[in-house]
Parts: C-alpha cells; structure tokens; sequence
C-alpha cells in the first residue's frame, strides 16, 4: 500500500508511524473482501447458532446488494475450514428450473451427475446418507432463493424429507 505519512525532514510509512508489524488492510483466505463488522458479525452469529443447534431451516432476507451472498460465502468458507466432519455447500438458485436444480445441488456437493434429474437426485440423496452414516454432517446453502417453481420447491422439500438425515 502506498499510504504515507510525513514526518519531520522527510516521508515515513505509515506502518513505522503506527509501530505496526504488519498491514491491518491486508487480509488472508476467507477474510478477503469482507468488513466483519456488526452486522456481520451478528448474522455470522445467528447462522453459526442454526448450525451448531443442528436447525433445520433458517432465512437471511435483506435488499439487493447489502451482502448477503458475500455472507454466505463467508461462513461456507470458515466453517469447512474449521469444523471437521462437516461439509457446507453454497447452491446458486437462480435460474433453476425442475430440470437443473438436481444438477446444481450434486454440483455444490462436489458430485458430477450423468443421465436424468432423478437420477442424479438418488445420487445426491445416496452421497447424503451416506454422509450421514459416517457420522459427518452437510449443511446447504441455498442463495438467490428469489422467484423459484413450485415444482422446484417441492423437490427440494422431498430432499429434505428424505432417508438422508443430514
């Protein structure tokens, strides 16, 4: 960074002026591009607690553009960097459709479906419970979650009814 400051007789940096080691404007991995104040700090808050409490559903609403996808991405981030056995999965829900949204929630899962969306609902379902059965747990993420199909949401709603108990 190219911030100075002048000193007497000549120009220091403002690291020295300070007596700072390092850059506090320099942020690392999932840090980046993210002003943990607050407010992101509350809603980190909430959804750290829907997690750890093993809820089931919980909604973030707010205008367009105050950050809510950038929180999301955030807290996928820190907690499958910090929580073992546990797997968080950022879905795009814009633009889908009956057809593709099996495709974009195995995509989030790491998992590369080939043949029909029924089919890659089984594998998505089997890649849960199978999850499950081994003790590590799956959180979903769904954002964008604006204007969606009923036949849409009802899929997602036997996902969530299904054998896999994530």
């Amino acid at each position: 960074l190219g911030l100075v400051a002048r000193a007497k007789g000549g120009i220091m940096s403002y690291l020295s002026h300070w007596k700072l080691n390092r850059s506090p404007f320099v942020l690392s991995g999932i840090q980046r591009g993210v002003f943990a104040g607050g407010t992101i700090e509350e809603a980190m808050a909430r959804l750290e607690f829907l997690a750890d409490q093993r809820k089931k559903f919980g909604v973030i609403l707010g205008p367009s553009g105050v950050g809510k996808s950038t929180l999301l991405e955030y807290f996928s981030a820190r907690r499958n960097a910090h929580v073992p056995r546990e797997q968080v999965a950022l879905v795009d829900m814009s633009c889908v459709n009956e057809e593709n949204i099996a495709f974009r929630v195995a995509a989030a899962l790491g998992l590369t479906c080939q043949g029909s969306s029924s089919a890659c609902w089984t594998e998505v379902q089997d890649y849960l419970f199978s999850r499950t059965s081994i003790g590590h747990r799956t959180i979903l993420l769904l954002d964008n979650f604006v204007e969606l199909q009923d036949q849409v949401v009802s899929a997602l709603s036997r996902l969530w009814c299904s054998k896999a108990h994530w």
